[in-house]
């Protein structure tokens, strides 16, 4: 059960690195897409 329990920990912990890495590049390509078109 404990290893179990420790697997799903490291599953969802590389989802939340994939889900931030993912909204962090969009945040950035929008800011930069905001900043070429008001230059």
């Amino acid at each position: 059960m404990e290893k179990f329990f420790k697997f799903s920990t490291i599953k969802l912990d590389r989802n939340m690195n994939h889900i931030m890495i993912t909204s962090a590049y969009r945040f950035c390509s929008y800011r930069g897409h905001k900043s070429s078109q008001s230059a």
